[in-house]
């Protein structure tokens, strides 16, 4: 498996579209497998590490409910989960006095 760049290929794959369009051409499946096969290798990310830190009280309705707070990138949520929604860190780290 490589890693490629989907705004590249988005971009590609829709000024295909729109010349085709203008040529009065048909853009077919093999036209998109020939531009994903072109697209250039992207490196990936490191997976970041993290863990949930509890963060102060938020009322929803009628009820107090604890926030959660990630300590890679300080986003807070409602709903721990194993993956940060907003930078993708993976919860696995075991959590220290802060």
């Amino acid at each position: 498996m490589r890693l490629i760049d989907e705004e590249l290929v988005m971009e590609k794959v829709n000024e295909c579209f729109d010349t085709c369009d203008q040529l009065d051409l048909h853009f077919t499946a093999q036209d998109v497998i020939d531009i994903i096969k072109s697209a250039p290798t992207v490196e990936a990310e490191p997976t970041r590490h993290g863990h949930w830190i509890n963060g102060s009280f938020i009322i929803i309705g009628s009820q107090l409910v604890p926030e959660k707070i990630c300590s890679v990138c300080g986003a807070g949520t409602i709903e721990a989960s194993d993956f940060c929604g907003a930078c993708g860190a993976k919860m696995d780290e075991e959590a220290k006095d802060e």
